[in-house]
């Protein structure tokens, strides 16, 4: 009798694993393809692991100005960091402008004829882009003045360079912006 329930309880504990392993050897394409799903999505959210310019030029800066607030950097480094910043970096250098005309104007490309994007996704890129300000105004590379933002003299001359590469820094922005469209 007691080799009966060692025999049962044996075959208990194989049940669940034996279960498991066909259950993905059946769903195998379907599997992969939600995890080439979610790579994707890991590539919208950390850009392949590529940095902006401005966050190379902001890093370089601090070696050499001991009055930049290192800690505004370690905190936001990810919005720093974040190519979109670039992006922002170009609009301002042109002109001043609020974060949702900057937001919309990033998206805005990507758009399909007639499409309309929802409001909540309008609401998550705005906030994106505010975040962005809000550090490079921490920084004293950006000033607000009536929900406008322009780019104080300072950073101009971290910009200069964002600018210099601007065919570059657009092209790889909308390449890895459209390499993830479904």
């Amino acid at each position: 009798m007691d080799m009966g329930h060692a025999i049962l309880d044996f075959l208990k504990a194989l049940i669940w694993p034996a279960t498991i392993l066909v259950i993905v050897l059946m769903f195998k394409s379907h599997l992969e393809q939600i995890l080439g799903r979610l790579r994707a999505l890991e590539k919208v959210k950390f850009w392949s692991t590529e940095i902006s310019l401005t966050a190379e030029h902001i890093a370089n800066s601090v070696r050499f100005d001991p009055q930049i607030d290192r800690q505004v950097i370690d905190q936001n480094w990810h919005a720093l960091s974040d190519p979109m910043a670039d992006v922002i970096a170009l609009k301002l250098w042109r002109t001043k402008a609020r974060a949702e005309q900057i937001a919309r104007e990033i998206i805005e490309p990507t758009r399909l004829s007639g499409e309309q994007f929802s409001s909540g996704f309008m609401y998550t890129w705005t906030l994106r882009v505010r975040k962005i300000l809000d550090t490079l105004q921490a920084l004293h590379y950006v000033d607000a003045k009536d929900d406008e933002y322009e780019l104080t003299d300072a950073g101009r001359a971290i910009f200069k360079e964002v600018v210099e590469h601007e065919s570059e820094i657009l092209a790889r922005f909308k390449e890895e912006r459209t390499s993830v469209a479904p």
